[in-house]
C-alpha cells in the first residue's frame, strides 16, 4: 500500500514538471515585458513565436539575471506547494546511484584541429530537447553547465544531455556570487549540485563555472580543494541581454577562433533558434565542435582558470 502510494504521488509529480514548462513560458513573457518597460522605454515583448525581435529586452547584467532567478523561484515555490512543504524535487531523483552513462571517447588533437567548444548555463531549460535536436543533426558535442536547484526540478532533460554524449559540468546551486560567499558556502554550492548530478547519472562532475565568471584567488584555491577547474570563455555574446537570434550569430562569430570557448543560454529562445546558424557557419569554416574537455586534451588541472585554448593551436 505505502509503495502504491509513492508510486502515485511520483506520477503527480511527473505530471506537475511538465505542466511546469507551459506555466514558466507564460511568466518569462511577463516577466520580461514588465522589466523592459522598466528598462527601455520603446522596449517590445519577446514572444516565443519571434525568434529575432531586434534588441528588443536589452536589460543590464543585474536586471537580467534577476529577472531568470525570479522565475526559477516562483515556479519552484509553485511546484513545492503543490507536493507540500516538506517535500522537495530532490525527494524524487532515485537515492541510489543509476548505472554511470558513458560516451565512446574519440581521438581529437585541438592543437592540429580547429577546435570550438560551445557551452550551455543555466538549465537545462524548456529549450534543451530542440537545442539536442540541432546538435545532433550537426553532429555535434558541448558542454553543460547546469544549476542544481533547475536539475532537481527536471532531471530527465539532464539525463537526456548526458545519454546523447554531451559533457555535464557545474553551474552552483543557485547561481550565487563565488567572489561574494565564504568558502563554506562555496563548498555547499558546489558539493550539493555535484552529489546530486552523481545521482542522476552515475558520475560526478568535475568542471565549474563560476556564476558570472566571477573569479579569484581565493575562489580558484577553494575550488582545487575541490578537486574542480574553473571553465570561463573567451567568447560572450551578451546573449542573455540581447535577445536578438541574428544578434547572437553575429557576434559568435566575429569573435569565435580556433581553441575558443562559447558562452550561451539555452534557457533562452533565442539564443537556441540562433545555434543552427552557429554550427553551419563554423562548419564551413572547417571548425570541429568539442566539449570542453576534449579541448584541453583532457588534462584540467584543479584550481586553474581556464579561458580558451588559442595558444596551442598549430596547424599542420
Amino acid at each position: 500500500m505505502a509503495e502504491e502510494k509513492t508510486r502515485g504521488r511520483r506520477i503527480a509529480v511527473l505530471a506537475a514538471l511538465s505542466a511546469a514548462v507551459l506555466a514558466v513560458s507564460t511568466i518569462a513573457v511577463v516577466a520580461g515585458n514588465s522589466l523592459s518597460a522598466a528598462s527601455h522605454d520603446a522596449a517590445a515583448p519577446v514572444a516565443a513565436e519571434n525568434l529575432d525581435p531586434g534588441d528588443s529586452d536589452v536589460l543590464s547584467e543585474a536586471q537580467a539575471k534577476a529577472r531568470d532567478r525570479a522565475l526559477r523561484q516562483a515556479e519552484n515555490a509553485r511546484i513545492r506547494g503543490m507536493l507540500g512543504p516538506d517535500v522537495s524535487p530532490e525527494d524524487f531523483v532515485p537515492d541510489e546511484p543509476t548505472e554511470p552513462i558513458t560516451t565512446d571517447g574519440r581521438d581529437i588533437d585541438c592543437r592540429h584541429l580547429k577546435c570550438v567548444a560551445l557551452t550551455f548555463d543555466d538549465g537545462p531549460g524548456a529549450q534543451t530537447d530542440r537545442l539536442l535536436r540541432m546538435l545532433a543533426d550537426a553532429g555535434a558535442l558541448a558542454t553543460w553547465f547546469p544549476l542544481g536547484e533547475v536539475v532537481a526540478d527536471s532531471p530527465d532533460r539532464l539525463r537526456a544531455i548526458a545519454e546523447a554524449g554531451h559533457e555535464i559540468g557545474n553551474h552552483s546551486w543557485s547561481h550565487p556570487q563565488l567572489t561574494a560567499s565564504s568558502n563554506g558556502q562555496i563548498e555547499t554550492q558546489i558539493n550539493r549540485t555535484a552529489r546530486l548530478i552523481e545521482r542522476l547519472l552515475g558520475t560526478r562532475p568535475t568542471l565549474v563555472r563560476p556564476p558570472y565568471g566571477a573569479i579569484s584567488k581565493r575562489v580558484a584555491a577553494e575550488l582545487g580543494r575541490l578537486n574542480a577547474p574553473a571553465v570561463l570563455w573567451d567568447v560572450d555574446p551578451l546573449d542573455w541581454k540581447y535577445r536578438n537570434s541574428t544578434r547572437v550569430y553575429r557576434s559568435v562569430m566575429s569573435q569565435v577562433q580556433p581553441g575558443s570557448i562559447v558562452l550561451l543560454h539555452d534557457v533562452h529562445p533565442t539564443t537556441v533558434a540562433a545555434v543552427p546558424r552557429i554550427l553551419k557557419s563554423l562548419a564551413n569554416r572547417g571548425y570541429t565542435f568539442v566539449t570542453v574537455s576534449e579541448l584541453f586534451g583532457n588534462e584540467l588541472t584543479p584550481g586553474q582558470i581556464y579561458l580558451d585554448r588559442a595558444e596551442a593551436y598549430r596547424p599542420d
